[in-house]
């Protein structure tokens, strides 16, 4: 909602005699704005409803508004690709464009030549709608993704009556554990909490030097090389964490019926952003000199992305089944250190993924190999996603936690 009112502060930067103007560059981010608010009502309100009445209608409204999350989504991506194209091209010298670039070069042309304020435009809100976009747009695609998500569970439960299963696990730890339930502590955590705590310290000291290392050229290399190794080094971290969480969770039982279909359905989503990412990744860090160094770093850090997310997202899968059933249990806490630690290491990774790979300059591999236009299309693509996969990761921990 922050990054509509935006828009619609910036419409007021266009006068109405202006050849860009149009009303509904106002009304587009007001109706989304209402649409926004009005869809999280809805959910908050009725997402554990069961429809039983208007049957036909209900599926075709809520299939409706899925697929206005979805147009919304790839709006949103489109948009804030272009945008990204056109400021980067006016802002280089005219050079010899790539393949992918020559598509869009009679357009590109025609534009720079009026480059002096061709929609009349008045300073109003100055530089903060696009200093802003890069950080709010990703909001707006994982909230798609998520209102999509959730009315398409209701929309699969139209009709269906509620289950209500019993619960056969040992009456005395279950009552221990309700005992203990409105208690919240960090015993048997407190190990993987400073650990990640340590862990997230020491990456945001290296996104801090990152930020200002890039800036120089001097030193951009060794920024980067910053970047990979500490991204590398916390993969490397959680799949230690989540090789030793497989064995500690076996003590716990397993329950099938525990299985949240709405959280599968995000979390499989969003790992398919992250492998495509990781994807492009690879694919230019092989086709790449491999004596260079930052070639080889891309390589393997992409590689340990594809396997840290296929393992972890196994790992949730397991672990949101496991329950306590021993008294013995609510003592020990068996893999609660590491789900502590992998909910830090992914917050972790959250913010990395937030504030670091948003910047061209943090992928000089790929975007030497790809070109600015086509590395841009797949960032505004897939970043999204892999930032909503280390966010829903850190919450899904945190509930487990």
């Amino acid at each position: 909602m922050v990054y509509n009112g935006l828009e619609f502060g910036s419409f007021f930067e266009i006068p109405s005699s202006s050849p860009c103007y149009s009303i509904l560059l106002g009304i587009n981010p007001v109706l989304q704005m209402m649409f926004t608010f009005a869809q999280m009502y809805f959910i908050f309100a009725n997402a554990r409803l069961n429809i039983h009445k208007f049957k036909v209608l209900a599926r075709f409204g809520l299939m409706h508004v899925v697929a206005t999350n979805i147009c919304v989504w790839i709006r949103t991506v489109g948009k804030e690709t272009l945008q990204e194209i056109v400021k980067h091209h006016l802002s280089q010298e005219r050079g010899h464009p790539s393949s992918l670039e020559e598509l869009i070069l009679p357009f590109r042309e025609n534009y720079i030549k009026n480059n002096s304020n061709p929609c009349q435009k008045q300073d109003i809100m100055g530089s903060i709608v696009s200093d802003s976009s890069p950080f709010l747009f990703p909001f707006i695609v994982e909230y798609s993704l998520i209102g999509a998500a959730v009315l398409y569970v209701m929309w699969k439960n139209i009709g269906k009556d509620p289950v209500f299963a019993e619960s056969s696990e040992d009456g005395l730890s279950r009552a221990s554990s309700v005992q203990t339930l409105p208690k919240m502590n960090c015993a048997g955590s407190s190990k993987g909490l400073f650990f990640g705590l340590l862990v997230l310290v020491i990456a945001t000291i290296c996104l801090i030097v990152f930020f200002v290392l890039i800036e120089n050229e001097h030193y951009s290399l060794l920024a980067i090389f910053l970047s990979d190794v500490s991204h590398s080094a916390i993969m490397v971290l959680t799949l230690f964490t989540i090789g030793i969480g497989f064995f500690r969770i076996q003590r716990l039982k397993f329950q099938a019926d525990r299985t949240d279909h709405l959280r599968d359905i995000l979390l499989t989503v969003a790992a398919y952003g992250l492998y495509v990412y990781a994807m492009f990744g690879i694919i230019a860090g092989t086709l790449s000199p491999k004596d260079y160094v930052p070639n080889l770093l891309v390589m393997v850090t992409s590689c340990l992305t594809i396997v840290q997310v296929t393992l972890q997202s196994l790992f949730v899968a397991e672990i949101t089944c496991r329950t306590t059933y021993l008294p013995e249990h609510d003592q020990t806490k068996p893999g609660r250190q590491v789900v502590a630690f992998l909910m830090m290491g992914n917050l972790t990774l959250w913010i990395i993924y937030t504030f670091e790979m948003q910047k061209a300059e943090a992928s000089p591999v790929q975007l030497g190999f790809y070109g600015f236009m086509a590395w841009t299309v797949i960032v505004r693509a897939t970043l999204p996603l892999s930032i909503f996969y280390r966010f829903h990761s850190s919450i899904t921990f945190a509930e487990v936690w």
